[in-house]
C-alpha cells in the first residue's frame, strides 16, 4: 500500500497545499503535474508501521512509487530503494494518495512540494499492462490491415 503523511505537500494549480488541506476540500481535487493539471481522486487509509522521513517529517510509505530518472524513460522505484539512506520512523494515523482521473499513463504521476515524482495510485504495472495491450492492438490491426490488402490484390 503506497502513500504519504498528511503534511506532505502537493503541486496543485493554486500552489502547493498539503495532503491534509486537500482532505478539507473533498475526495476530489484539482494537482498539477509535468503534462498539466489534472483532476485527481483522494485516497485516504489508516497505517501502522513503518515509513520514511524523506526530510522535515514527510514521510512516505516504502511501497509508494517515486520516479528515479525523467520521462521518456520514466524509471520508477519503491521508496525504500529511492531513499536507502534515509530515516525510517514508526507510524500511525491516516496516509494518503493520489489517483490521476486520466487514461493516459504519461498523466499517472503527481509533484510533491519537495521536487520529487509520485507515481499515480495505480501501480506502473498496471500502465506497463495497459502500455504492453495497446501495442498489441496496434500490432494486430497491422495484420488485419495487411490481410484485406491481400484480400483486395486477389
Amino acid at each position: 500500500m503506497p502513500g504519504f503523511s498528511g503534511n506532505v505537500l502537493v503541486e496543485t494549480p493554486v500552489g502547493l497545499m498539503s495532503f491534509d488541506e486537500l482532505r478539507a476540500q473533498s475526495n476530489q481535487v484539482e494537482v498539477k503535474n509535468e503534462t498539466g493539471d489534472h483532476r485527481a481522486e483522494l485516497i485516504v487509509e489508516r497505517y501502522t508501521g513503518m515509513m520514511i522521513d524523506m526530510g522535515a517529517r514527510h514521510l512516505v510509505m516504502p511501497d509508494q512509487l517515486m520516479r528515479v530518472s525523467p520521462f521518456p524513460f520514466d524509471t520508477w522505484r519503491p521508496a525504500r530503494e529511492h531513499f536507502a539512506g534515509y530515516q525510517r520512523v514508526d507510524f500511525d494515523g491516516d496516509v494518503f494518495d493520489l489517483h490521476v482521473l486520466s487514461f493516459q499513463p504519461r498523466d499517472h504521476h503527481f509533484l510533491l512540494g519537495n521536487g520529487e515524482v509520485a507515481h499515480n495510485k495505480n501501480d506502473a504495472r498496471n500502465c506497463e499492462f495497459r502500455a504492453s495491450k495497446s501495442v498489441q492492438k496496434v500490432s494486430n490491426l497491422g495484420s488485419i490491415m495487411r490481410f484485406i490488402r491481400s484480400m483486395l490484390k486477389h
